[in-house]
C-alpha cells in the first residue's frame, strides 16, 4: 500500500503559494513548509475520498464540482464554501471564454480555407471551360478535310498527369 509522500504536493508549488498568501518578508522554516505540504495532501486526500462517496452515491462513476462541493459541506466546513463556489464560477467562466475563442479562430481558419478553395474551384471552372472550349474548336475543325502528314504531332492531343 502507498504512504503519504506518494501523494505529495510538489515542493516549489507550496512554496510559491505560501509566498503568495503569506505577507512580504514572512520567513518560514522548513519544516513549517513541509507541515504545510503533509496537512494539504491530506486535506485533498479526504475531500477527494468524500466526493468519491458522494459520486458514488449518486451512481455518478466521475467526481464533478458539485460533488466535491457536497464533499466540502459533509466535512462541516461550510465557511469556505462561498469562496470555492466563486473561484469555480470564475474557473467556468474562463474555460468558458477559451472555448468561444478557440471557436471564433477555428471559424477564421475554416473562412480562410474555404475562400481558397473557392478560389481554387473557380481556378478549376475557368480551366475546364476552357478546356471545353478548346475540344469544340477541334471538333468544328475536323469537320474540314486537312491533310496531316504521317510525322506531324498531334499537338491537341489530351495532357497526361505526370506521375510525382
Amino acid at each position: 500500500m502507498s504512504s503519504i509522500e506518494d501523494y505529495e504536493l510538489p515542493k516549489a508549488n507550496v512554496t510559491r503559494i505560501l509566498k503568495q498568501a503569506l505577507p512580504t518578508g514572512t520567513a518560514l522554516q522548513r519544516n513549517a513548509k513541509l507541515a504545510v505540504s503533509k496537512s494539504g495532501t491530506v486535506f485533498i486526500n479526504y475531500i477527494s475520498a468524500l466526493a468519491n462517496d458522494v459520486a458514488k452515491n449518486q451512481n455518478h462513476k466521475t467526481i464533478t464540482s458539485n460533488d466535491v462541493l457536497k464533499a466540502v459541506e459533509l466535512a462541516e466546513l461550510d465557511a469556505i464554501l462561498p469562496a470555492l463556489k466563486d473561484r469555480l464560477k470564475d474557473y467556468q467562466q474562463s474555460m468558458q471564454e477559451k472555448k468561444q475563442r478557440k471557436k471564433g479562430k477555428q471559424a477564421e481558419s475554416q473562412a480562410g480555407t474555404k475562400r481558397g478553395l473557392e478560389s481554387d474551384k473557380d481556378d478549376d471552372t475557368n480551366e475546364e471551360s476552357s478546356r471545353k472550349k478548346a475540344k469544340e474548336d477541334n471538333v468544328d475543325n475536323s469537320d474540314e478535310e486537312e491533310e496531316v502528314d504521317a510525322g506531324d504531332e498531334d499537338l491537341t492531343a489530351t495532357a497526361v498527369p505526370m506521375e510525382e
